[in-house]
Order: structure tokens, then sequence, then C-alpha cells
């Protein structure tokens, strides 16, 4: 430990259990060192306890101005409040902010190693989206477990501590809670040139529900007040919207992984149905269901339907391969498209869906509904995986049955397809960001 000041220099060794007091003045400053034979930890002042963790695989040094407020320049360390709540832990945000750093020296030099993503992990479709077009993410809170409204004044003050502590001169906040809208205030004020955009998820359904409007109103006055840098959406034409009102935004392709692989040939005799936990009146459940009910020897895997999933199945005598009522994580809902020789994701109300993405990544083609603006420019995808009504069983049992008999180009083509559409992700995302 060094102590700064003006007028001297001091280093002073801690072993186990020592403290000392220290004289820190007005523009004094404290010195840690980091290294791989560190440990723990504390500064304690009349009004903040700061506990953080020293080791570190290279020496680095970390210096705090008489507030305590680290000035990292480039390397953030495992500091932190000593400030810990269900999903929100203040050790960890700092934790996980220096491995966030690290990580972007690693990064080419394009818009993204200058950009860092906000995220919340309850919401698993904004989730994949974000991390599939971003490297560096922040979940915030830090788990599904913990509902964003949750976060306290003194957490985000926290977390828009590290944010501005950071070297990320960009930050887009992926989707619209309104603790995120606290976040990019506060961000502001302790950072002014930081350069803050959204990336908006809804699509225009969800518009008309009041819950949604109250979400984006405050979004639509900050980027009319010149606050909000851009205003992306990856709903296509939403965007014509916003810059009619004179705002500036941009459309941005979601992306998934996709290594290409040999179409499979494998048939499965098995359709998956992969839900969030929302089977409102956006997603609706029963028609798929009831499709499938009269189809011999077609088995289900699903997902994410509730109680009320499970009472249909067992009515219908429908053959189960795998069921949760709950949804399942992510990586297994992967693994359990790949059993599967089609998806079904037929729905009212759509902006750029994961779902179908991520199943086709997983060479598994996808029914969809006709809210969105996948397979439009593909006449066969458009014509075997769009079912117009998706109220209607009998048009998506229809759908099922001429999709399983053409099972080996519509995997082909939807893989070509995704190639594509990664391709242009990738085009959206840097013109978004420049």
């Amino acid at each position: 430990m060094v102590l700064g000041s003006q007028s001297a220099a001091v280093a002073i060794q801690l072993f186990e259990g020592e403290w000392v007091d220290l004289p820190v003045g007005q523009g004094g400053a404290i010195y840690l060192l980091a290294h791989a034979g560190s440990g723990t930890a504390r500064i304690s002042t009349a009004v903040r306890s700061l506990a953080f963790d020293l080791f570190a695989n290279s020496s680095s040094i970390v210096r705090f101005d008489a507030t305590l407020i680290p000035n990292v320049g480039g390397v953030v360390s495992h500091f932190a409040a000593d400030r810990e709540v269900g999903g929100f832990s203040s050790i960890e945000l700092w934790q996980k902010m220096a491995v966030i750093i690290r990580h972007r020296e690693f990064l080419a030099d394009t818009p993204l190693k200058d950009t860092l993503a906000l995220y919340t992990p309850r919401w698993k479709g904004v989730t994949a989206a974000t991390n599939n077009l971003f490297p560096c993410t922040l979940p915030i809170p830090f788990t599904p477990d913990m509902h964003p409204d949750q976060l306290t004044d003194p957490m985000i003050g926290e977390i828009a501590d590290a944010i501005a502590a950071s070297p990320f001169g960009t930050i887009v906040i992926s989707g619209g809670d309104p603790v995120f809208f606290r976040i990019f205030e506060e961000c502001r004020r302790r950072k002014p040139a930081l350069r803050i955009m959204l990336l908006w998820h809804s699509s225009y359904m969800q518009m008309g529900e009041q819950h949604d409007w109250r979400l984006m109103m405050p979004w639509i006055a900050a980027a009319e007040a010149g606050h909000l840098a851009r205003f992306g959406v990856v709903k296509p034409g939403l965007d014509k919207f916003l810059r009619a009102r004179g705002i500036d935004s941009a459309f941005i392709q979601n992306v998934v992984p996709f290594n290409r692989e040999p179409a499979r040939t494998i048939v499965h005799d098995a359709v998956g149905l992969w839900h969030s936990g929302s089977t409102g009146y956006r997603k609706p459940l029963l028609p798929s269901l009831l499709a499938l009910a009269d189809i011999a020897g077609m088995h289900l895997r699903c997902a994410g339907i509730g109680e009320l999933g499970r009472n249909v199945i067992d009515e219908l005598r429908i053959p189960v391969a795998s069921f949760s009522a709950k949804p399942i994580a992510h990586g297994s809902v992967m693994s359990e498209m790949r059993l599967t020789d089609l998806t079904l994701y037929v729905t009212l109300s759509e902006c750029m869906p994961m779902v179908p993405l991520e199943s086709i990544a997983q060479g598994t083609p996808c029914l969809i509904g006709p809210s969105t603006e996948l397979f439009t420019e593909d006449p066969l995808l458009f014509e075997k995986l769009i079912v117009k009504d998706p109220s209607n069983p009998v048009a998506i049992r229809r759908a099922i049955l001429e999709a399983r008999d053409d099972l080996d180009r519509l995997r082909l083509r939807s893989a070509d397809y995704l190639e594509s559409l990664n391709a242009r992700g990738r085009e959206t995302l840097l013109a978004f960001l420049q």
C-alpha cells in the first residue's frame, strides 16, 4: 500500500489481521498493489466501507482518491463496496467488470471493443440476443432470480460508478426496464461524455399494451432531448417510425452462433415447443397442441408451457418424449432442439425472435407465425414454414405434415438463410455503433 499526497509518499506492507490509520486529505490518494500474492483488504472511512480482493495473475496498481472512488486507468481491480442483497453483490459487480475489461483487451479494434452492453438475465430472449451481438456484456441484476425493480438507489449508484470508471466509451442498454433508465441518468451525471444507446426488443403489438408503452415513452423523450445517442430496434420498420419523430434510429438484425455442419438426415419423429414463460395472447399455446393431437407417431418435447399445457397434453394423449412445466436452461433447450425434427413457434406477435434462429442453428427447421419478417426473402421457407393463421390448429397440423415430408430441403435452405442473416447482423450492428 502506498499513501500519496502532494508532499510525501509512504509505502506500507500489511499482513493478515493488521490495520493502519491513514490521514488522507484533499488531493491525497491510496495506491494498492494487486499481484499473485495479494489477499483481501478493506478500506473504511466515516461514510464508506470498501472490501476488495487484490489477487491478480499479473501485477497492477489501483489508485483511490480521498473519496475512495477508484481511478483505474483501463484496469479495474477486484474492488467493491461491501453491499450484497439477493441477486446483487457489489464485490461481484467489480469482479465482473474486471473480467470484462480483461476480455476487451483481446478484441480487435472495432466499435465493439469500445462498447459495453447491459441486459437483464430474467428476460431469456433479450439475454440470448444481447450476448450473441456483443462481446462485452454486463447482466443487471446478475441472475434471473432477482427482478430488476428490486435494485435500490445505492446499488444503481454502484453500477453507475463501475461503468463510469471503466474504459468503455459506448454503453448499449439492451431492453427498456425502468431500472435501466435510472442507470442511464446516473451514468450521464457521472460521465457526461459517455455515449449511451438503447436497443429496444419490443414489437408493434406490444406497443398497444400500456406496460410497454409506459416503458418506451421515457426513452423516446430522452432521444428527442438528445440525451440518448441512438435508438436501436430489432423489429424491421420500427426504426422508420422513430425517424419520422426525428429520432436517430437503426435496425439491428439478431444473430446466433452458427458453425455449419453437414445437414442431419436422422428423423426423430418429434417436434419441440419451447416457451420462456410468456404464453399469453401473443404466444398462443393451445392451437399447436391441438394440431399435434392426431399425428400418428409424433412425439413432443417441450418446456415452459405450464401446468395448463400439461393438462392439455394429458387430455389429448399426446406422446411426450420430454416435458417441463417451467422454462429450462438455455443450453438444455439447444440440446433438446437437436433431438427434434421441427420446432413449433407459431405466434401472433414477434420482433425478431431468437427461438427460430436458434433452432435452425441446431439443424432443426422452425414453423413460425406471420408477424415476423423471417423467411420473406426465401420462397420455399416462406411457403413451408410460415403458418398464416396461428390460431388455426388445422393449418398448423398441415404445415407440420408438409414440413416433415420435406425435411432435407428445409434443413439445407434454413442453414443458408441463417448464414445470410448472421452476415446482415454483423453489418447492421457495426452501422448502429458508428
